[in-house]
């Protein structure tokens, strides 16, 4: 089990250290996904890249019950303060696709088929504010170490965008809180000219219930030089079953009286791979040897994890290193980096969110 600081009694999180693999470098990062994770004939391998061990993968709408609640409003927002950036998107989830990418809240989780753009997502987003935090405070936060979830997708629950499944789930987005199933129906078929009236009659409470992997469109060129894939969150079976009641039946985003981590079907871990349903089978974290000039940092002195100037500038160091050897296997700044969209995307959640 890794423990980068012992002296803190920081420990791995979550206790799934049984298929926890750690590597040394990127090449033995590149072996450990060749041996382990390839494509069975039942399921395929998809990577996410995190800053941290987060409890559980969770998209980013879900994180908070005021955007939850306002996600209609997010969703037109976004197409407000931004037309253009939606020109080419003719359904809903071409346009939260675009969202997600640029940073606004969706109920898309990002995934990748491609190892090196997930551990150049999980390094991009880490810094060394929270990992000082995390030190100074070890039981108030997650442990802040950069990593990688692998999560199994099995093939009947992969989707394209042209289905009826997925342009249902997405279109919830644009409800409001407590929204009439009919109203859902109205936009689905608006968007979908062939749509079948019969698919919420008889398989909504079965279909919707799940999450989904969604290839998407590869209109945007950022998103198909990061070969990027996305699961659509489901909704839960309460929901499912008000809507599968008819036209005058209504469906709550929230449950009363439910954390918003309940508002979708979780991605639980499933360690022997056996599965039906999408479901996480193992994480790769980086050993203590490769992540030994940021350690040193923090413990070349009885006081050195307060020295922020000192720690925050390994950490830097340890990134840029990273970039550069990603830049040699294709995957530089410049594909992952965003525009000016960016900015628009968090003015957008601190509104909503405060």
């Amino acid at each position: 089990m890794l423990n980068m600081f012992p002296e803190f009694g920081i420990m791995t999180y979550p206790p799934h250290a049984a298929d926890t693999l750690t590597f040394d470098s990127l090449g033995d990062l590149f072996d450990l996904g060749i041996r382990n994770f390839k494509a069975d004939g039942k399921a395929r391998y998809f990577f996410r890249g995190e800053c941290a061990f987060f409890p559980e993968p969770m998209p980013s709408i879900f994180r908070s019950e005021k955007l939850l609640e306002n996600e209609h409003k997010i969703f037109q927002d976004a197409l407000n303060r931004v037309p253009e950036l939606f020109e080419n998107c003719p359904t809903t989830f071409d346009k939260l696709c675009q969202m997600q990418h640029y940073g606004f809240p969706t109920r898309l989780l990002d995934i990748s088929p491609d190892l090196a753009m997930a551990w150049f997502m999980a390094i991009d987003g880490w810094n060394a504010k929270e990992l000082l935090e995390n030190i100074n405070n070890p039981r108030g936060g997650v442990f802040y170490i950069p990593n990688i979830l692998v999560i199994r997708v099995p093939l009947e629950r992969e989707k394209f965008v042209d289905s009826d499944l997925v342009s249902t789930l997405a279109n919830v987005a644009r409800m409001k809180p407590r929204f009439n199933s009919g109203h859902l129906r109205h936009e689905v078929a608006q968007e979908r000219n062939d749509f079948s009236e019969d698919f919420f009659l008889k398989n909504v409470r079965e279909e919707c219930s799940r999450n989904r992997m969604v290839y998407p469109r590869m209109s945007n060129p950022r998103v198909a030089r990061q070969k990027g894939a996305f699961i659509l969150s489901g909704l839960t079976e309460d929901n499912c079953h008000l809507l599968a009641r008819g036209q005058g039946a209504t469906a709550d985003k929230m449950q009363e009286g439910a954390s918003t981590g309940l508002c979708f079907p979780k991605i639980e871990w499933d360690l022997q791979r056996r599965s039906s349903e999408i479901s996480i089978c193992s994480r790769l974290v980086p050993s203590r040897k490769y992540l030994k000039n940021v350690s040193d940092a923090i413990f070349a002195g009885t006081q050195t994890y307060r020295d922020v100037a000192r720690i925050q500038c390994a950490v830097e160091n340890f990134k840029r290193k990273i970039f550069e050897e990603l830049a040699f296997v294709g995957n530089g700044e410049s594909d992952a980096y965003a525009d000016d969209y960016v900015r628009q995307a968090s003015v957008c959640r601190r509104y909503f969110e405060e």
